[in-house]
């Protein structure tokens, strides 16, 4: 069963056909995906199951994110978002969380929600976690919490992490979980196919505790790159569960940069390095698949620096200023993709280089 979940207080859509779901988002038209790939490409588990479920939520009512507090239990962490109604089923192939902030709700629905509910597969379930209220059709309750500050963005990403691992969704033992920004997209039937090369090359995701995504050539410490998506295993969300409140205050207060920012994709690489986690525990990738190789490897904003390297020229030029590439095949996350330009180039990305194999992905679990 696919789900997709916006969490708020509210279970307006809660049952409602994925038609409708996709009208009331704001959904201005399919983009051109290769969608055949998912029903051979993804399957994990057969399985099937009702429509997509929406549900809303978002931080209780004038809240506002602070710095985890010293917690010694789940409880505080459930607390972090507030909705009513659960997922349906107790296990996953893989959820997907979205953090997201009021300015950019309109993206969310008319671009970021349609692009990728219209491809997500059996078993996955995908979650948009907020500030505040919806604007328009999608409100149903206002708040106050409306800080949209860069430094209440990385809160809200911890938040999102301790959230889940504490199984606050009542998810039970997802196999999967892939935290995303909000102006990252991902290609559900190309990370189908890369999940099951790590099973078949590294193992059982419920069993190997690893942490996945783009290495940090800029920063000094092994870090992996949150823009362009982390990906986690059950184990190690399972692992993380149990960590105390302490835990994750000691890992915010160790990743400070300058007194007052931290970044949550350094805090959670600070996480695992830790003495509860394997020592290889981190899997970080330079050559993709979380994003393409580039000519420069500590470009952030990988889509632009494609469209400057194209010249800013339509679709039909992508593949052939970016054919010497090879790993625009393989990339399962883009980012940043914000912009008309953006959004074309990444369904171009998504669509036009063939299908990837099992053994295209392998490789890249060979020590």
């Amino acid at each position: 069963m696919a789900q997709a979940i916006w969490l708020k207080s509210s279970n307006l859509l809660s049952g409602t056909s994925p038609e409708v779901c996709s009208l009331l988002m704001g959904f201005a038209g399919r983009l051109p995906l290769a969608l055949s790939l998912l029903a051979s490409a993804w399957s994990l588990r057969s399985r099937e199951g009702p429509p997509p479920q929406t549900l809303f939520a978002e931080p209780p009512a004038g809240y506002t994110f602070q710095r985890f507090g010293v917690s010694e239990d789940g409880k505080s962490a459930c607390g972090l978002f507030h909705f009513e109604t659960k997922a349906d089923i107790t296990q996953h192939d893989v959820v997907v969380a979205v953090a997201t902030y009021a300015g950019r709700h309109e993206m969310m629905r008319s671009k970021h929600y349609p692009f990728h509910t219209q491809q997500l597969p059996p078993g996955a379930l995908l979650v948009y976690f907020t500030n505040s209220a919806m604007e328009g059709q999608m409100i149903s309750a206002t708040d106050n919490s409306t800080d949209t500050s860069y430094q209440a963005a990385q809160d809200r990403f911890m938040h999102v992490w301790r959230f889940v691992a504490s199984d606050c969704l009542g998810t039970g033992r997802m196999r999967w979980f892939l935290m995303l920004d909000d102006d990252a997209v991902v290609s559900f039937g190309r990370l189908g196919i890369f999940m099951r090369a790590f099973e078949k090359t590294v193992g059982d995701p419920l069993k190997q505790q690893q942490l996945l995504g783009r290495t940090t050539t800029w920063m000094k410490r092994p870090e992996v790159f949150g823009g362009n998506g982390i990906l986690a295993t059950g184990a190690l969300m399972q692992a993380l569960g149990k960590l105390p409140g302490s835990a994750w205050s000691k890992a915010v207060s160790d990743t400070i940069y300058d007194g007052q920012h931290f970044y949550y994709d350094a805090t959670i690489s600070m996480l695992v390095r830790g003495p509860t986690f394997p020592a290889n525990v981190m899997r970080r990738f330079l050559s993709g698949p979380f994003g393409i190789k580039l000519w420069l490897n500590n470009v952030q904003d990988q889509v632009n620096r494609v469209l400057v390297r194209c010249g800013g020229v339509p679709r039909s030029e992508y593949e052939s200023c970016m054919s010497f590439e090879g790993s625009a095949k393989l990339a399962i996350t883009l980012h940043k993709v914000k912009t008309p330009a953006t959004w074309e180039a990444a369904s171009y990305i998504f669509s036009k280089f063939g299908t990837p194999k099992v053994s295209d992905y392998s490789k890249f679990f060979v020590e």
